[in-house]
């Protein structure tokens, strides 16, 4: 039997058990850790390597913020996760349609 591909999911009905929010979810998750990979990269930059050319204030901030991009980042995986999960289409015709999961 044939599976039917994961971007065709987002038209299935709640009936045969596919979450319509799924892929909106998917993609606010991968923007929040895309953005907190670059908040951490940026202040870890900033603290560190490039220190010599930014005020203290400055620094300390790339200090601070390091471990909120790195929360970001973490936060944005788990969305992007459970986004994933939630989109999977589940129930006994889902089950015949694509297979066990």
């Amino acid at each position: 039997m044939n599976r039917i591909p994961a971007s065709k999911w987002k038209s299935l009905s709640r009936e045969q058990g596919a979450v319509p929010g799924a892929v909106r979810y998917r993609r606010i998750g991968t923007l929040t850790l895309t953005g907190g990979a670059a908040m951490a990269i940026a202040a870890a930059l900033v603290a560190y390597p490039y220190a010599p050319h930014f005020p203290l204030g400055i620094q300390i901030l790339g200090h601070l913020l390091i471990p909120v991009g790195a929360a970001a980042f973490k936060l944005g995986y788990v969305i992007r996760l459970a986004a994933q999960e939630s989109g999977r289409p589940r129930g006994p015709l889902a089950r015949a349609m694509f297979g066990a999961a």
